[in-house]
């Protein structure tokens, strides 16, 4: 697991719906439109649940971190695919128009989601990740609790009393303010009840207001994200935002009963002065200066209507960065799987020992030398090598330095299918040069991306319109066209496995066909395969080749 690539994948998830919310809310605004929805649906939650959903491995990613058994693999096809419907000219390319799966993406968002790889060598288990995460939330929930309790226990000491015909509770200083998630109160400070009658209906309007629309509720919702997310500054902001949207919608919905907004205002700054809340779960008409100093210029502010052009341009931005964030994918290791916690590798001791006896580590380093178990040895004469071993118990650790051309790879890969070894984990190093000894067996389990070769009879009868071929170039891009389309499109490698979801959700037999530029480095390869293993895809095809 990549502790830092997790934590700017987190907050560059965070940036783009805080961008998002806030163009939508100014154009809400601008609509007069309730604006309270867009920070608590769109941005708060979104914000907690992205990260949060690429951060638990699901079932096939904890699966990836065992050596390949063959139900837990991804099985590769014969190198060449022949396909049903082929031209006389052998030209899988028919005329058809491509079917643009994602024609709204444009290249600027294309950039915009990729960059979510840093720091590679930054890797961190996800136990003490997710040690770290427990604390802090821990720590957040044990104030956040404190408080409330706290406040609870004193609002059960208030008296009550009725204010204008409402029963509300009185406090000495606190409020005005609304408390309680399931039955809210309302509380007033003992001072108001000094203040002229207009003035005491006024407050009491605004946070009967908050009682009938629920908006304690929703800054409960607030409070899980900062629980579940302390550590993220744009979560925080959101929150501060929720609170004056809640604020905001209010006091549209007092004046909109026709009191005066002159009359209004004059309150709000008057409570501004002696208001006093000390609690983030529950509205209160008095808040900070820089809220109160909005909600006074949206008061003030003429009623006109917006140009269609400008509520157009403004919702189309905020959608697009909205439909980003939503389609971004955690970043990849170069390695391509994540590091087991240490409890499973202590579960997978003894199946890691039993399993020592039958691997063979082929190290591939920058200048295209080859080790097979620490010893060098020439690439033609790896399926030598590799036959006098049983390839029925054996597998093969194929550990490439990441910046290696993939040609050499494939050779590799060659050699162990003409030797009849078929179980594979691919592995990448980020340093330079071959260790100096093979890889400690009993780690094993803590990496590599499994993959089952073709058996060198294998081949497979497929409609063109079952294969979507991913060509990857030595750049890095990765161009998708379908096997029935002269159309293609350029995706960032941290895209296909979305790509691949979808067309595996319209189609169940889309057979994916990787095909590596033989220059391309190494790592560009392996991150393709992991895409393609994160889907539900079960067969694919790796081909060496241009398009």
């Amino acid at each position: 697991m990549n502790a830092i690539g997790l934590v700017l994948f987190a907050l560059w998830i965070g940036l783009l719906l805080a961008v998002s919310g806030w163009l939508l809310e100014r154009m809400l605004t601008n609509l007069r439109i309730p604006i309270r929805w867009v920070w608590i649906g769109g941005a708060l939650i979104l914000s907690v649940w992205l990260p949060v959903a690429a951060f638990v491995p699901s079932s096939r990613d904890r699966g990836a971190s065992a050596p390949p058994t063959g139900a837990d693999s991804i099985t590769l096809l014969q190198r060449s695919v022949p396909m049903e419907g082929r031209t006389a000219g052998g030209d899988e390319e028919a005329a058809a128009a491509f079917e643009v799966l994602y024609g709204w993406w444009t290249d600027a968002g294309q950039v915009l989601i990729s960059g979510t790889r840093f720091f590679p060598s930054a890797e961190v288990s996800p136990a003490w990740i997710m040690g770290v995460w427990s604390v802090a939330s821990t720590l957040v929930a044990l104030i956040f609790g404190v408080s409330l309790l706290g406040l609870l226990k004193r609002a059960r000491r208030w008296p009550e009393e009725i204010l204008l015909g409402q029963p509300v509770k009185v406090s000495p200083q606190t409020g005005p303010a609304t408390v309680g998630f399931l039955t809210p109160r309302i509380v007033m400070p003992r001072w108001a009840q000094a203040l002229p009658e207009h003035e005491l209906e006024l407050i009491l309007r605004h946070e009967q207001e908050h009682v009938r629309s629920r908006d304690t509720l929703l800054l409960a919702v607030g409070l899980a994200a900062l629980v579940v997310c302390p550590w993220n500054p744009l979560v925080w902001w959101k929150v501060r935002r929720l609170r004056g949207a809640v604020e905001v919608d209010c006091d549209r919905r007092v004046l909109r009963e026709g009191f005066q907004s002159a009359a209004y205002g004059k309150l709000l700054v008057k409570l501004g002065t002696r208001g006093w809340f000390p609690s983030l779960a529950a509205p209160t008409m008095a808040g900070s200066t820089s809220l109160l100093e909005r909600r006074l210029t949206l008061m003030k502010r003429p009623k006109r209507r917006p140009s269609i052009r400008s509520v157009l341009a403004t919702g189309s931005v905020a959608l697009l960065l909205l439909a980003i964030a939503c389609s971004s994918e955690a970043p990849v290791a170069a390695e391509g799987s994540s590091t087991a916690s240490s409890e499973s590798a202590s579960e997978s001791s003894d199946a890691a020992a039993s399993a020592s006896r039958n691997v063979v580590t082929i190290q591939v380093a920058r200048d295209g030398s080859v080790r097979v178990n620490g010893a060098d040895q020439p690439m033609e004469q790896i399926s030598e090598v590799v036959a006098s071993l049983n390839r029925d118990s054996t597998i093969a650790w194929i550990e490439a330095d990441a910046w290696v051309p993939y040609a050499i790879v494939s050779n590799v890969q060659a050699e162990l299918i003409e030797a009849g070894l078929l179980r594979v984990n691919f592995a990448a190093i980020e340093q330079p040069g071959v260790p100096s000894s093979p890889r400690d067996p009993s780690t094993l389990v803590d990496g590599g991306l499994p993959v089952v070769l073709p058996e060198t009879t294998d081949q497979v009868d497929s409609a063109l319109s079952n294969l979507l071929y991913f060509y990857v170039q030595p750049s890095g891009w990765v161009i998708v066209r379908r096997g029935e389309s002269r159309g293609e499109q350029k995706i960032q490698r941290n895209q296909v496995s979305f790509v691949l979801r979808h067309s595996l959700e319209e189609n169940a037999g889309t057979i994916a066909i990787v095909r590596i530029d033989p220059e391309a480095e190494y790592r560009y390869m392996h991150e393709v395969l992991a895409a393609v293993r994160r889907t539900d895809a079960t067969r694919f095809s790796l081909q060496e080749g241009r398009p």
